[in-house]
């Protein structure tokens, strides 16, 4: 499982950054921004608050690791259905 967190955001990265330069025709940016890149940390931020285990336990609902990864998700379907039609 590790594995797919590793190499994951770097993969939906490249996915989002592809499409949307193909369909705007615009050219490549030298820095990392926008959508996917926001999708990918998300990503990263929720597998290391998994990492923390019981020990990550914010008061604030929101903050709390099934909260965001729920978000996470439904971004995630959002972008893709964007992305797809």
């Amino acid at each position: 499982m590790y594995v797919l967190y590793k190499f994951l955001p770097t993969l939906v990265y490249k996915y989002f950054f592809l499409t949307f330069l193909n369909k705007n025709n615009a050219m490549a940016s030298t820095t990392e921004t926008g959508h996917a890149k926001n999708i990918a940390n998300q990503m990263n931020l929720n597998a290391i608050i998994a990492g923390f285990g019981l020990a990550y336990n914010p008061s604030n609902p929101l903050l709390k690791l099934a909260t965001m990864q729920a978000q996470y998700t439904d971004i995630v379907e959002k972008v893709l259905i964007k992305a797809n039609g």
